[in-house]
């Protein structure tokens, strides 16, 4: 089961995403916050996987469903800390062309203002 804690810094939503993602399911929480703080103005959301331990192609399709909402309102979004299986299904499934991805959660943080 997948979990998260939300944190700001520098006016970047930050994401500390936990567990498995592997369906829709799991990521339901997280999309109606997602879209709760996209409607009072977030714009910049920042996932970090450091403590995502698997995530399968239904877990990555949640995700990038959540990410296109964002983008539509103007949003952008970085992912932090892919490690191990989950930064290799990332790449073997492209998305690392299409959403900048960071090994430091300052830089992925940074990027946003520069």
């Amino acid at each position: 089961m997948m979990k998260f804690i939300e944190q700001e810094k520098n006016g970047v939503l930050i994401l500390h995403l936990s567990g498995k993602i592997m369906d829709a399911g799991a990521f339901t929480d997280l999309c109606k916050n997602l879209k709760s703080r996209i409607g009072k103005g977030t714009k910049n959301v920042l996932f970090d996987f450091r403590n995502v331990r698997w995530i399968n192609s239904t877990g990555i399709g949640s995700i990038l469903g959540c990410l296109t909402t964002l983008q539509k309102k103007g949003g952008d979004v970085r992912f932090v800390n892919l490690v191990g299986a989950t930064r290799r299904y990332f790449e073997m499934t492209k998305i690392d062309t299409v959403v900048k991805i960071y090994d430091h959660l300052d830089d992925a943080v940074a990027d946003f203002s520069g």
